[in-house]
């Protein structure tokens, strides 16, 4: 019998269940995009020299093939989503001018428990439920709840840093600007990490899964710790992803 977790299905929103209306969730924020890049030529692909042109910040390639529910899309997500941009705009502002990323944190707004607070880490929960349905896993019931506001409680950590690649990127345009070779124009940049799984070094037992989102220079690292139960009824129930999980723990560890 399943308690923690739901079984993946391409015909069900990987959120509530629900099977009626499904839609397309973005990877990364229609709304984030166009506040970062406005009306500028957006590319997607998994490094600089594998770029391929999309339409508009509405392109199905920024998106996932996993569908949610217009329903979970709209009334259960909506605030949630509204307020990771309102959060991110802070963010920048912040850390842009030099201050450390935890200061955020510290303004009344995202007080722990506020209620903006919460709304910022269902936007993550929602994005790691989507990750993981992305990945054909299991969705947990708790991350889940949590994103559609059946629970009060987060599980998600987040962590806040500028992103490396970013910055290596970054450091070959000025090379290539300083050589006066030809003008690139300055570096506009969004990624997604897609699903990582962390897990003992010596079972190989997976513990965490995380994923990451960057804009612009600023990357945030959102993750979930499985309780032992989830363990288990991933080991027990889900034996594929588990042994998945554990083939790609062990090649990492080489």
């Amino acid at each position: 019998m399943m308690f923690f977790f739901n079984k993946f299905s391409s015909h069900q929103c990987c959120l509530c269940g629900e099977s009626a209306k499904l839609t397309g969730e973005h990877k990364i924020k229609a709304s984030t995009l166009r506040d970062e890049f406005g009306k500028r030529m957006l590319c997607i692909g998994q490094n600089i020299l594998h770029l391929r042109l999309a339409q508009s910040s509405q392109s199905k390639r920024f998106k996932f093939k996993t569908r949610i529910c217009e329903a979970c899309n709209t009334d259960r997500t909506q605030q949630a989503d509204r307020e990771f941009d309102r959060f991110n705009r802070v963010a920048h502002e912040i850390i842009i001018n030099g201050n450390d990323s935890a200061f955020i944190f510290q303004i009344p707004r995202y007080i722990e428990g506020s209620e903006p607070y919460l709304n910022l880490f269902r936007y993550f929960s929602k994005l790691l439920c989507c990750q993981m349905a992305e990945a054909n896993a299991p969705c947990l019931k708790r991350l889940s709840d949590f994103a559609i506001g059946r629970s009060e409680t987060n599980y998600v950590g987040l962590s806040i840093r500028n992103d490396q690649t970013y910055i290596n990127i970054s450091k070959l345009i000025n090379s290539i600007k300083n050589d006066n070779v030809y003008d690139i124009g300055n570096l506009q940049y969004a990624a997604h990490g897609g699903l990582s799984v962390y897990g003992d070094e010596s079972s190989g037992i997976p513990y965490a899964f995380s994923s990451t989102l960057t804009i612009g220079s600023i990357q945030y690292v959102f993750y979930m710790n499985l309780a032992e139960e989830e363990k288990y009824e991933l080991e027990m129930e889900y034996p594929e992803f588990f042994e998945r999980c554990r083939a790609q723990l062990k090649k990492a560890m080489r």
